[in-house]
């Protein structure tokens, strides 16, 4: 079921958070990440370390502009993003893994609120309703999905 899911790094500047993403992303088993929107230190030492550990790992890497060009070109069914600024929970989640639907899991890089027009293309996700960076939103969100789905 982890196949058809791909993890969205959306709007990263840190080069060390990217690859701290990667190799969270890598020790869940998801083999997906998306980099959509890498600027600074991200994009110039980041992405080619990253490509590095990909090839280390089987993982597989794609480089986007926006969050536009994710929907185009991944055909993703379901795309979800992680936040603690909202009332929701992980069952619908859960539920459209079940489904075999190819999902969009959508971290914010700069660990900042998405805006609404960004929230247009998917759905907004509650992982937990305390003020944590999104590195901790993704690990608790994997935890969650891999914990329930092999408790059933």
């Amino acid at each position: 079921m982890l196949e058809n899911i791909s993890i969205i790094i959306y709007n990263i500047s840190s080069s060390h958070k990217l690859l701290e993403y990667t190799r969270i992303v890598h020790g869940f088993g998801i083999k997906n990440i998306v980099i959509a929107k890498a600027i600074g230190s991200a994009s110039q030492l980041g992405i080619p370390e990253l490509f590095k550990l990909a090839l280390r790992h089987n993982l597989s890497v794609i480089v986007l502009n926006d969050l536009n060009e994710v929907k185009e070109y991944l055909r993703i069914d379901k795309l979800y993003f992680l936040s603690n600024k909202c009332r929701s929970e992980i069952d619908p989640l859960l539920n459209d893994v079940k489904l075999n639907f190819k999902i969009g899991l959508v971290v914010h890089g700069s660990d900042l609120s998405f805006t609404p027009k960004e929230l247009e293309l998917g759905k907004e996700l509650c992982v937990i309703d305390r003020d944590v960076s999104s590195i901790a939103l993704l690990v608790i969100t994997l935890y969650e999905l891999l914990k329930r789905l092999s408790s059933q």
